[in-house]
């Protein structure tokens, strides 16, 4: 192994990644570890697990980088080896500076010390001197705003309490690479405002590596992003492309690979939908994307069933959405009536909250009522993924009896619900359930109002 650093004093580097990877040994059961141990050596019961697999990449002085992944893609692995706490297997990490991380708030804390003594513990932690954390105390206790509670022990705080001193203590302590794994996801909304602002202005200078899942939050704290699969880099680029590779990689049974170019790829296996220009109507089956609906989702007469559906991105079946894709929704019905019945077929979009953010139907476009023949049949409707906000959306599906060129008289013949879960990342700082554009923004069209103006 080389031993010429990684860091040289010449180059502006904070963080050095190179070749690592970490194993770990998984038993089937406790035991098995004691009888290994027995063996001396020369038996094995257990088996080998790469978490992080030849990863390298580097983090500048100053900069702002995210680390994002699935689940088990290896990220917490990465920054407890960049904090010290685990030892690579192969490959080297070198950090230049103090390094502060909320992997979980609160470690380090003693219960049974003041909130004032758990802020010197973890100052002497990080190598500080007791002038230091003094002189960081103030600011401590002002953004903790935990009042007297600072001298009394930490087991006696509400956990709201105990969120804001943790990140206090962390954050204030004068870090030069600051390390977030989920930290943000915690205490009430405007706690999480301050830590924003915070990091923003007074932690400007430091190099911040963060891990999470909000591509939001990504979006507006991150200069670039590098994104893990399975333990090794996947991408590692700017952040806009970075969150646009990984909504690719989120998308249902698919991995994406590399071409030659860099650019992302769909890999084998991928089932594309080829929409058939020349079908006389509007809809258009694809069988291929359908997946049955289960039935406990669905009520009303059921003469007409809801069996399967489809939601498609850009031609491929997906779970991940972004503003801008091409949505296809594909809703297979099947008839027991005896002759062609009008009807109505529509979708909609709900929250988390069950709240519905929009929907369409065919009697309300320019589709109008839809003919129903005995069998099965699949409608399919096609549109722009709005610019709403990044949360999970789950789509309802509903086919209606209804008379001839009067929609509002109808038969509810199935309505499934929620039956199909999307999550939408929207790499956009918003305010509210979506954004609008705006109109001649440049020429002053925000400007404010004649009565305001003395």
């Amino acid at each position: 192994m080389s031993s010429e650093p990684l860091l040289s004093a010449d180059e502006p580097g904070a963080i050095a990644v190179s070749n690592v990877s970490k194993r770990f040994t998984v038993y089937n059961r406790p035991i098995d570890r004691v009888r290994e141990m027995g063996s001396l050596g020369f038996k094995r019961y257990g088996r080998d697990f790469w978490a992080v697999r030849n990863v390298s990449f580097a983090v500048r002085r100053g900069e702002t980088v995210g680390l994002l992944g699935i689940n088990g893609a290896g990220k917490s692995t990465i920054l407890q080896m960049i904090c010290g706490t685990l030892a690579p297997t192969e490959g080297r990490i070198e950090t230049n500076g103090r390094i502060s991380a909320l992997l979980e708030l609160g470690a380090g804390f003693s219960p049974e010390f003041t909130g004032r003594e758990n802020v010197f513990l973890n100052g002497r932690i990080l190598g500080m001197t007791e002038a230091e954390v003094e002189g960081c105390l103030g600011h401590i206790a002002d953004f903790a705003g935990i009042g007297e509670f600072i001298d009394r022990p930490v087991r006696t705080y509400s956990s709201g309490m105990f969120v804001r001193l943790a990140f206090a203590v962390a954050t204030n302590l004068n870090p030069d690479i600051l390390i977030i794994d989920e930290a943000l996801a915690v205490g009430d909304t405007a706690f999480q405002q301050r830590c924003y602002s915070h990091l923003r202005t007074r932690l400007g200078h430091a190099t911040k590596l963060f891990v999470t899942h909000d591509l939001a939050t990504l979006a507006t704290m991150t200069e670039r992003v590098i994104v893990l699969d399975g333990g090794r880099l996947a991408f590692d680029g700017a952040t806009a492309e970075a969150l646009r590779f990984y909504t690719d990689l989120t998308r249902q049974g698919t991995r994406v690979t590399l071409s030659r170019d860099g650019a992302p790829t769909p890999a084998p296996g991928l089932l594309p939908y080829e929409h058939d220009k020349n079908a006389d109507s509007f809809f258009h089956i694809k069988e291929a994307a359908l997946q049955p609906i289960t039935e406990r989702s669905k009520i009303g007469r059921r003469e007409i069933d809801i069996t399967d559906a489809a939601f498609l991105v850009d031609g491929y079946s997906s779970l991940a959405v972004a503003p801008g894709d091409r949505v296809t929704i594909l809703v297979k019905v099947s008839s027991s009536l005896p002759k062609p019945t009008c009807g109505a077929i529509g979708f909609a979009v709900s929250d988390r909250r069950g709240q519905i953010v929009f929907g369409q139907d065919s009697s309300s476009c320019v589709v109008g009522d839809v003919m129903v023949r005995p069998g099965p049949t699949t409608f399919e409707f096609a549109f722009t993924w709005p610019n709403l906000k990044n949360d999970d959306y789950s789509a309802s599906f509903s086919i209606n009896e209804c008379e001839p060129g009067n929609p509002t008289v109808h038969i509810v013949q199935c309505l499934a619900k929620d039956v199909v879960v999307v999550h939408a990342a929207n790499a956009r700082r918003m305010d509210g359930l979506f954004s609008v554009e705006m109109i001649d923004f440049a020429a002053g069209i925000v400007r404010p109002s004649p009565d305001l103006v003395t």
